[in-house]
């Protein structure tokens, strides 16, 4: 196992503020971009190289229906919250409130909690960039 130079183990407080400011606090967003950043030398096993970070703008809610950004404001506000009870706040069918969440569901933005089997909240990975998004369309 080589090992890595000080750089790639301590990087800079600038390189820490800017991955922070970049994924709005998240550790794995943050891990994996420092993973993309991070290439090892072609030439040289034992060598590494840090490559600048991209700048990625994510506009992750603008294809989303209302519906759909409004079920995530909800999740982000309260939490979890179950289909009936997103059913009730946004007064429309519950098989609408289904099937939006199911969509939510194969898109990655939200989870089933395992504790309760029927309570939705937003996945913690897609957490602060869905909510940074919410901000930016004034949903929350």
């Amino acid at each position: 196992r080589p090992l890595l130079p000080p750089t790639v183990r301590h990087p800079p407080p600038a390189v820490c503020e800017q991955l922070t400011r970049r994924t709005h606090r998240n550790p794995h967003l943050a891990h994996l971009y420092w993973l993309r950043a991070v290439e090892l030398d072609s030439q040289d096993d034992a060598g590494i190289h840090v490559m600048p970070l991209e700048s990625v703008e994510f506009h992750l809610l603008d294809q989303l229906s209302l519906t759909k950004k409004l079920i995530l404001a909800l999740l982000a506000q309260h939490g979890s919250l179950t289909p009936q009870q997103l059913h009730q706040i946004l007064r429309q069918p519950l098989e609408v409130t289904l099937t939006e969440l199911d969509h939510l569901k194969r898109l990655g933005f939200v989870e089933v909690l395992a504790e309760t089997l029927e309570n939705y909240r937003i996945r913690a990975l897609a957490a602060p960039l869905v909510t940074h998004e919410l901000r930016r369309h004034n949903l929350i």
